[in-house]
């Protein structure tokens, strides 16, 4: 699976991700202030899941009629940085089974998932 982390994702969970061997590339090393639509648009060029904190993408695909590979969104704002990340590290393995196609909410308790629009 490729990544392409939004420049406002945790470094901690970055680090991690490739730490088992996930492909992340992130905004904020190769494209730091950037508009929403073009990581979108950079992400599905080189068919990478977009991994994010921001609710826009959501807006993007259901209302705008963008497309993506996959949107990881992580809904935990108010946590801690430590607990995002086990948040993060507890639903992985599902995450990773389920996201291609699909937008996957994180929040604490739970998944949500959705199939994204395609055209």
């Amino acid at each position: 699976m490729k990544l392409f982390a939004d420049e406002n994702m945790d470094a901690k969970i970055i680090d991690w991700l490739r730490s088992i061997g996930i492909d992340v590339l992130s905004a904020g090393e190769v494209m730091a202030s950037s508009q929403d639509e073009d990581v979108l648009e950079r992400a599905n060029a080189e068919g990478r899941v977009v991994l994010t904190k921001d609710l826009d993408f959501g807006e993007m695909l259901f209302h705008d009629n963008m497309i993506s590979t996959g949107i990881i969104l992580l809904r935990l704002r108010s946590a801690p940085a430590y607990f995002r990340l086990e948040i993060m590290q507890m639903y992985w393995p599902e995450i990773a089974a389920r996201v291609s196609g699909n937008f996957v909410v994180v929040m604490q308790d739970r998944l949500r998932v959705r199939a994204l629009p395609t055209k």
